[in-house]
């Protein structure tokens, strides 16, 4: 019998599925949106490349279920100042780095890349279309789902709930399911949160919890899922069966892994930088092909940003995730976390004394 996974296992091949994503990510908008007459007007397309490429947003949906898988697990060890504080040095520092590079350097590309101030302003805060204004980085709108689930996950430990995490997941599950029937989206209830919810199914089915539930709720989760997946199909122009096909071979993969945890060279590393290839290739890289791509270099542009992006992105998450951690830490702390926690011991009630 294989082992079952414990809260905090690492494991290593989920980091190279969360590259292999990113790279997906990244040819899909280089091949497919690249070829955008606002961007390189004098290019025809990529012919069957763009084709297999169009069907890349899948790879945000197996983005999601890892997320799903990660969290759950880490958040069953961690107190509720260690999971924020986690969470914000990781989301935040790399986010507002982008974000700014991005901007930059989307003020030399097409007109459709320029920020303004406002736009600036309101990226700050991750979830721009909130203050009336578009995302900088346009990916932005998967990490607004991821931070929502943050929240949620950050309340579920403040409350106790981890320690009934699989009740926590059944009753989200169901919501999520019964929200397919109303009029309205709801936070984390819409369908955009579907895989994530499958992730954290996964979890504990690789905790070896109750098989036959967690089962049941991974399939119930699919349905808002692959509903979403026909939904994206239709959006973005690629054939729904076989991104249901796709999406079903993922979620078979994530399956037959459990009790598996090969080890891989430099895993960590891989699977870190992933965040700031995500955040960084889409602008960036697109204006690279408003300066330089034409119909005879096309390939070679594709190839050599592809490189360039990557070696980047191993820059930046090595000063800003590896050498800077430890102060982001600090200044998450005090800013962030030790006010909280003073707040809470104020308004905490004072036990009568007997």
């Amino acid at each position: 019998m294989r082992a079952a996974v414990q809260p905090g296992d690492r494991l290593d091949w989920l980091d190279y599925a969360r590259f292999a994503s990113a790279l997906v990510v990244m040819l899909y908008h280089y091949l497919v949106v690249g070829t955008d007459p606002r961007i390189a007007p004098d290019v025809s397309g990529f012919g069957l490349a763009a084709e297999i490429a169009s069907y890349g947003p899948i790879a945000v949906f197996a983005f999601m279920l890892i997320s799903g898988m990660v969290i759950t697990q880490v958040a069953q060890q961690q107190d509720a100042a260690t999971f924020a504080v986690h969470r914000i040095v990781r989301v935040y520092p790399l986010y507002l780095f982008a974000m700014i590079l991005t901007a930059s350097i989307g003020l030399f590309g097409p007109e459709r890349f320029h920020t303004t101030w406002r736009e600036l302003l309101a990226n700050l805060f991750i979830n721009a279309p909130l203050f009336g204004e578009r995302y900088v980085i346009g990916i932005t709108w998967t990490l607004v789902l991821e931070v929502a689930f943050y929240i949620a996950v950050f309340g579920a430990i403040v409350s106790g709930m981890m320690h009934r995490v699989q009740y926590l997941v059944a009753g989200w599950v169901m919501l999520l399911f019964a929200g397919l029937f109303l009029p309205w989206r709801l936070p984390l209830l819409s369908w955009e949160y579907a895989f994530i919810a499958s992730g954290a199914v996964l979890a504990l089915w690789y905790q070896r919890r109750n098989a036959r539930l967690n089962l049941a709720l991974l399939a119930l989760s699919l349905v808002p899922g692959l509903g979403y997946v026909v939904h994206t199909a239709r959006a973005s122009g690629f054939d729904p069966y076989i991104g249901v096909a796709i999406t079903l071979g993922i979620v078979g993969l994530f399956l037959g892994m459990r009790g598996r945890n090969p080890r891989l060279p430099h895993a960590r590393r891989i699977g870190l930088m992933t965040y700031s290839l995500y955040l960084l290739h889409f602008r960036i890289g697109l204006t690279f092909f408003f300066w330089w791509m034409t119909e005879v270099n096309k390939w070679w542009v594709v190839i050599g940003t592809c490189i360039f992006m990557v070696a980047l992105s191993f820059l930046v998450d090595d000063v800003i995730e590896f050498r800077l951690r430890g102060l982001w830490k600090q200044w998450v702390t005090r800013i962030v976390v030790e006010p909280i926690a003073a707040l809470y011991r104020r308004l905490r009630p004072v036990p009568a004394e007997p």
